[in-house]
């Protein structure tokens, strides 16, 4: 009788959602908290399966990202809300500051505690429902704030490493779903980039098969970003792509050396030392690396991104 009222409850609410407004969803789950749970979460994805059959698919993409954004916060609805909260915050000082890492750091150092797995849970979560659903954001300048704050996640030295990387990796993602390849090409492939970089040094997974996820990566960047068009965005994704190739591990370590060795030196065709300095010094860096590991057999140590 129990799981029978309860079923009932899930269902009123449910209605209840779909027949609100854009932006009263947060509103109306505060009030029917006592109701988020898995039972929940289920019912809803029935609901949604239900409505796909019924032909109506609007709604239940709907409930299904609702579900999806219930599932970040089940077990610690306040610890959630503490998560979004820290996201804004960060996500407004990376704004205002324009990615400051001055401004950005101390509320990550002060928050080193929530830098963890459900902090990239609810970053994915939040972000896919105020870019998909409310737009109260313009999509461009949230993926854009986003996009920053990977880069300084995926550089900052304290706490975990491992979930700091993680975390750059989800806002990479998140990012991707506005900038698309046709729509901005530029950004995609930046992003690209990017999220490949953060796979490279990556410390969950193996290590092999996150190379080989950059790799691609990149090769699809330089699907979208040639030489003729995009000449400085073709030559920083060739850097990352040779950076790839002296860390790889799979194939022949010597052929991975050669392409690495002639990919540099195609970039640095683009990348002088009169226009671009510091990306210049980097690449020659990586370039005595790759000439360094063709003679000692190392494996890409001391590797600048």
């Amino acid at each position: 009788m129990v799981k029978e009222k309860r079923l009932d409850a899930y269902l009123e609410l449910i209605y209840e959602l779909l027949q609100s407004s854009k932006g009263q969803e947060p509103g109306i789950l505060e009030v029917h908290k006592n109701l988020i749970d898995a039972g929940l979460v289920e019912t809803m994805k029935q609901v949604a399966a239900k409505l796909v059959e019924q032909g109506d698919e609007e709604n239940a993409i709907f409930i299904r990202k609702v579900a999806v954004t219930i599932s970040a916060t089940i077990g610690k609805p306040s610890s959630a809300e503490t998560y979004v909260e820290l996201i804004q915050m960060l996500l407004q000082a990376v704004s205002s500051s324009h990615a400051e890492p001055q401004v950005v750091y101390p509320f990550l150092q002060a928050n080193l505690d929530k830098l963890d797995d459900a902090f990239s849970c609810c970053l994915k979560a939040w972000a896919i429902n105020i870019l998909f659903e409310e737009r109260l954001i313009p999509a461009e300048s949230l993926a854009s704030d986003i996009f920053n704050f990977s880069n300084l996640m995926a550089e900052f030295s304290l706490g975990s490493k491992a979930s700091n990387i993680e975390i750059a990796i989800v806002g990479y993602e998140v990012a991707q779903t506005v900038f698309t390849p046709k729509a901005f090409p530029q950004e995609w492939a930046m992003t690209q980039n990017c999220l490949a970089a953060a796979y490279i040094q990556r410390i969950r997974g193996y290590k092999a098969e996150n190379i080989e996820i950059a790799i691609i990566a990149l090769q699809e960047a330089l699907q979208v970003v040639n030489r003729e068009d995009f000449p400085k965005e073709w030559a920083t994704v060739q850097s990352s792509l040779a950076a790839a190739y002296i860390k790889r591990i799979k194939g022949n370590k010597a052929e991975n050396l050669e392409m690495a060795i002639t990919v540099l030196q195609a970039a640095l065709e683009i990348i002088t030392q009169k226009a671009f300095l510091k990306k210049w010094a980097i690449i020659q860096h990586n370039l005595a690396v790759a000439y360094r590991d063709r003679i000692r057999g190392n494996k890409g140590e001391h590797l600048i991104f």
